[in-house]
């Protein structure tokens, strides 16, 4: 973690304590977890619907060589099911890249509304406070996601 007065002061933080197990479980809160509600199908055009997945650990896999290409990858990662007209199409019978260029092909605002939906996706989410042990200053953060606990 860094302190937010001395960004390059980088301290190691243990957030389970032996003894303080429960106090750690406790604060533990997954976030957005009425995903059992969610629709998960979403429909982007006039007789275009495409049913998506929740993002897992392994979607955190995906390369690119740019931001936008990783962002890309994702979403098509994310998607499962096309429908178009009376076609159905799922994203397991067909390459990885086909599925790519398909999300390629999306217009900004049926990509958007794909985006805006899988943000929903729960969250596992923990307070913390630490103080600054080279300057001190009090540090509050969350950790969001899998990837803020482990190094």
């Amino acid at each position: 973690m860094f302190c937010i007065h001395s960004s390059e002061y980088k301290a190691l933080i243990n957030i389970a304590l032996p003894g303080s197990e429960l106090h750690f479980w406790s604060k533990l809160v997954i976030k957005n977890n009425d995903f059992d509600d969610k629709d998960l199908q979403l429909k982007i055009g006039d007789n275009m619907t495409v049913e998506l997945g929740w993002p897992t650990m392994g979607n955190r896999s995906v390369t690119g060589d740019t931001g936008t290409e990783i962002l890309i990858n994702q979403v098509a990662k994310s998607i499962k099911t096309i429908y178009h007209g009376e076609e159905i199409h799922s994203t397991s019978d067909v390459s990885f890249e086909e599925v790519v260029d398909f999300t390629e092909s999306l217009n900004s605002e049926q990509f958007t509304s794909i985006m805006e939906l899988l943000t929903e996706t729960p969250y596992v989410s923990y307070d913390i406070e630490f103080a600054c042990k080279k300057c001190g200053h009090k540090n509050e953060r969350e950790l969001k996601g899998l990837a803020d606990f482990f190094i």
